[in-house]
């Protein structure tokens, strides 16, 4: 029982952690084309690297606000305050640990 509760809960993790990594990448790549349409110069491979970076990020603060939420269950924080807070953590602490490369 343990063992299947552990399974479905990690399977939708990782398909959270996946859309949110869509939904940051898509934001990025749309904000690029943005400024290529404007004719700003935009370096594809610097481009894709950003994109990649950015998917990255964006996945492990929604699995970070996700896991967060799950693990404090009905308390007497709202989810998506709990969700909101924990990502934005997250995605911060990426970005820092990132800016390095």
């Amino acid at each position: 029982m343990v063992v299947q509760i552990a399974q479905v809960f990690v399977g939708a993790l990782r398909g959270t952690a996946f859309i949110g990594g869509l939904a940051g990448g898509s934001a990025v790549a749309a904000r690029l084309y943005r400024r290529r349409q404007r004719g700003k110069r935009v370096d594809t491979v610097e481009a894709m690297r950003f994109i990649g970076k950015e998917a990255a990020g964006t996945s492990v603060a929604v699995a970070a606000g996700m896991t967060a939420v799950s693990i404090l269950g009905r308390s007497v924080f709202p989810p998506l305050a709990v969700a909101m807070v924990v990502a934005t953590g997250a995605k911060y602490l990426y970005d820092k640990a990132v800016e390095r490369f």
